[in-house]
């Protein structure tokens, strides 16, 4: 994800939702959501929570926050807002989703995690009884790219993962696959950038081109 440079993020202002403001004016530029607004406080529903992501463009300009209604009451949405740093709302796109549930034995292997053998009596007890969230998020990182169109980093991928790319309004454009090895890390109108890591954990970088 691209750095949040010229931009500072601000805890506790308003009941615990993150603020950024513009350092240099000291005004509050756009606020989000914090992961325990979003998530709460229970470790098993924190499991596949979908997490409210933030980015910075390249120069500064532009911040773009992806999140769901922490009410819930958007569900199989999501919200993709843009603000520029005079604190305007540059665009807002609520995208559907086709929810992906959790499959059985991924909840029945962090059950057995956590009710192992030799842990303690509590810890065992609440996983025992903890109740876990049933489907993935719709989404796990987004940056923004040196055109100013947003990737959006989708999931959950397997074998490969989906990149949905955002115009300078909101709409989508288009929608870019790689290997869920790889990680695209910067774009452009023409080009993106990615790394991938083996099973020997060597990280390599290789450009390629949008059709």
């Amino acid at each position: 994800m691209m750095s949040l440079r010229g931009w500072e993020d601000l805890q506790g202002h308003r009941t615990g939702s993150v603020w950024v403001t513009d350092g240099r004016r000291g005004t509050v530029v756009a606020g989000w959501p914090t992961a325990t607004e979003t998530c709460g406080t229970d470790p098993a529903q924190q499991t596949n929570c979908p997490v409210p992501r933030v980015a910075a463009g390249p120069d500064g300009r532009l911040l773009v926050i992806v999140s769901v209604e922490p009410d819930g009451s958007a569900q199989g949405t999501f919200a993709v807002r843009a603000f520029g740093r005079d604190g305007r709302l540059r665009f807002e796109s609520h995208l559907r989703y086709t929810t992906i549930a959790v499959p059985d034995r991924v909840i029945d292997s962090m059950r057995t995690i956590g009710t192992a053998p030799g842990l303690p009596a509590d810890r065992i007890r609440y996983w025992r009884d903890a109740t876990f969230r049933t489907f993935y998020p719709p989404f796990t990182d987004v940056f923004i790219g040196q055109d100013d169109r947003t990737w959006i980093r989708l999931g959950p991928g397997r074998d490969s993962v989906d990149y949905l790319i955002l115009d300078q309004r909101g709409r989508s454009v288009g929608t870019v696959t790689v290997p869920a090895s790889s990680t695209i890390e910067a774009a452009d109108a023409t080009r993106f950038w990615a790394t991938t890591r083996d099973e020997d954990g060597i990280e390599s970088v290789a450009r390629y081109r949008l059709r």
